[in-house]
């Protein structure tokens, strides 16, 4: 059972898309929820303040207001029914015990941030009113604005029943937190996800290497500078031949050299417009797009990997950069060799955020077939 010096260290929770973290410092509380971790991007905060001794101040709950975008989502609900686990931690006693009784739990309604037109200024107050109400406490004005409401701890109740948007139960239990810092490495669903990996279906082997690519770039060149050569000699001759058999010996000269010099520009017109017919252009165009295509695939299935298993590359890599802080590019190849190709997928979506972590060029970790390991 955790206790003061627990919450003062820092809690934390994380399961699928969802991230908790308690933090106690003096007599502030603050509990923050991520709904879509590993983004941090959304964040519900429910602030706790402890005073007098004895009393407790809803400061505020924030982040799941009216044009939040994840209003009347449960995530609210969610944080006021680990607050109230909080608050009884913090006072060291146990739900049901008599004590409860001597503590307030306070505060006041905000309509800050909600619309200025109605009917959905009303609706929003109505719908803040009865989320308080419906965890016992009671409000001095029911159908008030920025209204004073006030309940003993012994008389708020959890909401149990339900889940939030992302799945996660209302019911969840303060016990089931680590201290901060103490979260597992690797959880149960991240070996069953790495179990069920169809590396197969995503292509990687078939995947052209920037290598090949580049080839079949530098072999359009090569054939475009052929072309454009022959065009030029080509041009050139027939210009000279036609100025010596119509003309005089000295405008002959003249009327070539300026041939030559149109043949030039006009050869080079040509060729570009010879580039789309030249097969090695082609080739290049589809093996560009089909490397673009099967890495865009990768990207996809990282993304949906991350969301559903709380950001597993991330913790992965962190886990393994504190254990050896001198860690370089070779641990790319070293994490393929033990997770099962994940190591794609890893430089495929987040390569650039994982270089800057390291403290790397992202060229180092450049998409290459060299650098995609089989299944």
């Amino acid at each position: 059972m955790f206790d003061m010096r627990d919450l003062k260290q820092g809690l934390e929770w994380i399961e699928g898309r969802t991230k908790i973290t308690i933090e106690v410092c003096g007599n502030n509380i603050d509990i923050h929820l991520y709904p879509d971790y590993p983004s941090e991007k959304n964040r519900v905060s429910l602030d706790l303040c402890i005073v007098y001794g004895n009393r407790v101040w809803v400061r505020d709950l924030l982040g799941n207001g009216f044009s939040s975008g994840i209003q009347n989502k449960g995530y609210g609900t969610l944080l006021f029914n680990i607050g109230i686990q909080v608050i009884y931690t913090y006072f060291g006693i146990a739900q049901g015990n008599p004590e409860a009784n001597n503590i307030l739990v306070s505060g006041k309604t905000s309509s800050v941030g909600d619309p200025g037109n109605e009917p959905a200024k009303s609706e929003c107050r109505d719908r803040r009113n009865g989320f308080w109400s419906n965890f016992g406490f009671k409000l001095k004005e029911p159908d008030g604005f920025f209204t004073p409401m006030k309940a003993k701890l012994s008389e708020l109740h959890a909401r149990l029943d339900g889940k939030t948007e992302n799945g996660t139960l209302y019911g969840l239990d303060l016990e089931q937190f680590w201290l901060k810092g103490n979260a597992p490495l690797l959880f149960e669903s991240d070996i069953r996800s790495l179990m069920k990996l169809d590396i197969e279906s995503l292509d990687l082997d078939i995947c052209p290497t920037q290598d090949d690519i580049e080839g079949e770039w530098v072999k359009a060149v090569y054939w475009s500078k052929i072309i454009r050569k022959t065009l030029f000699c080509g041009l050139s001759v027939v210009a000279v031949y036609f100025a010596f058999s119509w003309l005089d010996l000295l405008h002959a000269f003249s009327m070539s050299f300026t041939a030559i010099f149109i043949c030039y520009f006009l050869s080079m017109y040509l060729d570009e417009r010879s580039w789309r017919y030249l097969p090695a252009y082609k080739k290049y165009n589809l093996l560009q797009n089909k490397r673009g295509e099967i890495i865009s695939n990768a990207r996809q299935y990282i993304k949906e990997l991350e969301k559903q298993h709380n950001g597993f590359f991330w913790r992965l890599y962190q886990g393994l950069r504190v254990i050896d802080q001198s860690l370089s590019a070779n641990i790319f190849n070293e994490m393929s060799e033990h997770s099962k190709s994940l190591y794609t997928y890893f430089l495929a979506d987040r390569y650039d955020d994982y270089a800057k972590f390291i403290n790397m060029p992202s060229i180092t970790l450049g998409l290459s077939h060299q650098s995609m390991p089989r299944s």
